[in-house]
């Protein structure tokens, strides 16, 4: 790249990376590219295999479709045969030539055919055109001149099978060399990657990481505290001058701790020069002296408010079953502990109206000494009427000197201040907390105040629900007695009851019997029939529900393809021409069904036998299920002429 490698080690970190990074991707692309053009090869030979190995289907496939036609022409058979034909042909031909093959679940093309397997794909080639053109012939003729073109491809369809298994044979055997030859080529390639791996790891060792560990054992140093010793590094790059850095840091770090120690001991005004601007250590430093201050005055508020709830929850506590003792004790104790002068304690009357709601004085204090007045307050009367009405806390600190006219609840004494604080549970009002004295009530005994009145509230609510519920446990003893008068009627009721209950339950023991003994029948017949007979069982719509091994062995189907097909999918073409429309009338009827059928089973060669279908039914006359019986018949004993030389499985249903 044009830099000289003495002066490697104060190149900057990212340069060294990045020469290191384009070192490692050459190799990556030439991996790449290797491998990829290995298994390139290798699906190409993969698919070629498959093509080939698919001609032997397609084969015996044109065979049994020959056969086929040749008894009986059939449209559609006719048209799969030529799309059969013309899909070997078009495979045979991608072979030969290479290309894509039809039909092949691969976008990559065949290979042209190697010079090892020319000869015999000539032979195949030969072989094919000639089998071809008897297909061809039976597709054309369909009629007696073509027995000879069935004779001559009954003949050689082994024979076509047989070279096109020697073709797979080749392809498959020069795939494993190419494999073997693959598996090499990695090994070689692994070597030279781990060669050229180990260079750039001897490079990178020496001018970063090295260097690095050098830097991360002042900096693991620094962070453990030791600030009295730190390794001088040399070079330009990022290391060296985060070297020089980490230096200038640990001079800044030692002033700070003297910085921290005499804040410690209390030195409050002692001062500290920040390293910049951002410096955010510096500046945390100032902001925590400037906070020590801060956080003794708060710790004293909070204690002050702690103190204040567990006093004021214990009064509480202690007259929660007097309400008027409670308010007493508690403007006592709020005004000694706020140095307040005077305290008023209001609740709410008349909640279910909020128009008509107003607040009567439970109790006051002022001065030392209990007050006795009988007040009431309506809603937006005065200071304590609005606060009423808006649910918020009001503080005044500038009271009028004809206070009184302004409606408050206090009397004629004019404060300098007035803190008037709603009672609320679940944003509902219950009372109002009124307090007046002479110096500022601090917000922090503001929050308090309104903290205790979410106590004192549901304090007034509990109260209020106890006494309901005294009221409702007399209207509860009244319902009891009227309700003991009904206990006879319902009771004379619930014995007519239980005696429908008792017939209906004899009833049901009565059809779960009969259904048991039905079960128990069916059984018994099943196992009689086992292992000599063809039985099923079919739902009332004629689909089989179960069937014994018989019936798999003798249609060799499996169970799991029978079940849940309808019983005339074992039947011939002919039977259902015949006897499909006198078997859906007996069905739809519910009344038994008997003949003589003719199966077809799985390799499609079909059977003979005496059919006997018969309904069972309950108490009600309802179908619960058909009993299917077969017997085979002497017609099992007429032979099938089929294919000798070929081997293949029927995939149509007739």
């Amino acid at each position: 790249m044009g830099l000289p490698l003495v002066s490697f080690k104060d190149y900057s970190i990212r340069l060294k990376l990045g020469i290191v990074l384009i070192f490692f991707v050459i190799i990556a692309l030439f991996n790449l590219f290797s491998v990829s053009y290995y298994l390139k090869k290798q699906k190409s030979d993969a698919t070629a295999i498959d093509v080939v190995g698919r001609q032997r289907m397609l084969t015996v496939r044109i065979a049994f479709l020959s056969e086929i036609l040749q008894k009986q022409y059939k449209e559609n058979i006719a048209t799969e045969l030529q799309k059969t034909i013309e899909q070997a042909n078009t495979s045979f031909y991608a072979i030969k030539h290479g290309g894509l093959a039809p039909e092949v679940n691969s976008e990559i093309p065949l290979p042209p055919a190697p010079a090892i397997i020319t000869p015999l794909l000539l032979e195949v080639e030969d072989l094919w055109k000639k089998y071809k053109e008897h297909a061809s012939h039976i597709l054309e003729t369909h009629n007696e001149t073509s027995e000879t073109s069935l004779t001559f491809i009954e003949a050689n369809a082994g024979e076509l099978v047989r070279k096109y298994i020697a073709l797979v044979k080749i392809y498959v055997t020069q795939s494993q060399e190419k494999q073997e030859s693959f598996e090499h080529f990695l090994v070689l390639l692994f070597t030279a990657n781990l060669i050229l791996v180990g260079c750039a790891f001897l490079v990178t060792e020496k001018y970063i990481r090295k260097p690095i560990l050098t830097l991360q054992s002042d900096v693991e140093r620094l962070s453990s505290g030791d600030l009295s010793h730190l390794v001088s590094l040399p070079g330009k790059d990022e290391v060296g001058l985060t070297a020089q850095n980490l230096h200038r840091l640990s001079d800044f770090m030692k002033t700070a701790s003297l910085f921290a120690v005499k804040i410690g001991h209390g030195e409050f005004d002692s001062s500290f020069t920040m390293a910049s601007d951002k410096d955010q250590l510096g500046q945390s430093l100032l902001t925590m002296r400037d906070q020590l201050h801060t956080v003794a005055e708060e710790e004293k508020k909070r204690k002050w408010a702690n103190e204040g709830i567990t006093q004021a929850t214990e009064i509480i506590q202690t007259y929660r079953e007097n309400f008027q003792q409670l308010g007493d004790k508690l403007l006592v104790f709020l005004t000694h502990y706020l140095e307040a002068n005077q305290s008023a304690l209001f609740v709410t009357q008349n909640e279910s109206n909020e128009e008509e709601m107003y607040l009567t004085l439970a109790s006051c204090f002022a001065w030392g000494r209990k007050k006795h007045h009988q007040k009431h307050i309506q809603i937006d009367e005065g200071l304590t009427g609005q606060v009423l009405r808006e649910k918020c806390t009001y503080y005044l600190t500038e009271v009028p000197d004809d206070y009184i006219e302004i409606g408050s609840g206090l009397g004629h004494a004019t404060p300098n201040c007035i803190l008037i604080v709603p009672l609320k549970l679940d944003e509902m009002v219950l009372g109002v907390l009124e307090i007046a004295a002479f110096k500022e009530i601090e917000p922090y005994k503001v929050q308090f105040i309104e903290k205790l009145a979410e106590s004192l509230a549901l304090s007034i609510s509990t109260f209020r629900t106890t006494a309901r519920t005294l009221e409702l446990l007399q209207q509860s003893q009244q319902q009891a007695e009227e309700l003991k008068a009904q206990e006879e009627e319902i009771r004379q009721n619930m014995e007519e009851l239980q005696a429908t209950q008792e017939q209906a339950l004899l009833l049901m023991k009565e059809e779960k019997e009969q259904r048991k003994y039905l079960d128990w029948e069916i059984k018994t017949y099943k196992d009689v029939l086992g292992t000599t007979g063809i039985w099923a069982e079919l739902d009332p719509q004629g689909v089989i529900t179960d069937c014994n091994q018989m019936l798999v062995e003798t249609t060799k189907f499996t169970k799991e393809e029978l079940v849940g097909k309808p019983y005339v999918y074992l039947w011939s073409k002919e039977t259902i021409d015949q006897l499909g429309t006198s078997y859906q009338e007996n069905l739809q009827a519910g009344e038994p069904f008997q003949a003589i059928i003719r199966n077809r089973t799985s390799d499609g060669k079909g059977y003979w036998a005496e059919s006997s279908l018969s309904p069972i039914r309950n108490n009600q006359g309802d179908i619960l299920k058909y009993i299917l019986i077969e017997v085979p018949s002497i017609h099992n004993s007429i032979q099938r002429i089929s294919l000798s030389s070929i081997q293949t499985t029927n995939p149509y249903s007739f």
